[in-house]
């Protein structure tokens, strides 16, 4: 937390660990080896593709909220809320998997 302290602000790191905390990441597999994420925010859901196979680029991730577009675009950070949330959300498994939704009734095939 503390190496994310000196390079995000704190608002940042407390709302991915709050939708970390309330599972609100589903992962999808995809016949390509892709797991494009969904990060349900309060206001809209956000899709997120964690790992860019782009060499040429700076960007490594993809997010398509507001935030995203100023704050990685332009003012050259690196993360927005909802791609800081995949990483370790995925590595703690606290995402949520598209197939148990499906199965489950909550997501349209």
């Amino acid at each position: 937390i503390e190496t994310l302290r000196s390079v995000l602000p704190d608002t940042t790191i407390i709302a991915a660990l709050d939708i970390i905390y309330r599972e609100d990441v589903i992962k999808y597999k995809t016949s390509l080896g892709r797991h494009p994420c969904e990060v349900l925010g309060i206001i809209s859901t956000y899709t997120v593709f964690p790992h860019l196979d782009v060499a040429s680029t700076a960007v490594s991730s993809y997010c398509a909220c507001l935030s995203f577009a100023y704050a990685v675009l332009i003012s050259e950070n690196r993360l927005c809320k909802h791609v800081l949330t995949v990483f370790p959300a995925d590595r703690l498994s606290r995402c949520l998997d598209d197939l148990l939704l499906k199965f489950a009734g909550h997501v349209s095939p």
